[in-house]
């Protein structure tokens, strides 16, 4: 089932065809300075409600955020997976965390 076109898209879509050949890559590099900028906007929101709480009190040291993690996985092995993932192990190494 084809996915439904919004009208933006269509909108962008005219406006894409009429822009003659050789501005289309100065067009593309506008769209994703545009595209990267909302991006960046959006993380440092996230970033600022991060610092307010850590400013606030309102963490919790690394640690804690371990305990029940392996009541909540099934099998030790899959928290050994999981722990090896998170201290940046690839798939099939064998490194303890750090």
């Amino acid at each position: 089932m084809p996915a439904k076109v919004s009208i933006y898209e269509k909108q962008l879509t005219r406006e894409i065809r009429g822009t003659p050949e050789e501005y289309l890559p100065n067009l593309l590099q506008i769209v994703r300075l545009f595209r990267e900028s909302v991006t960046l906007k959006a993380a440092r929101a996230i970033f600022r409600q991060g610092w307010n709480k850590a400013l606030a009190g309102k963490t919790r040291a690394v640690p804690g955020m371990w305990e029940g993690a392996q009541a909540q996985l099934k099998t030790p092995e899959r928290f050994e997976c999981a722990v090896r993932v998170r201290a940046g192990a690839r798939w099939g190494e064998h490194r303890s965390p750090a």
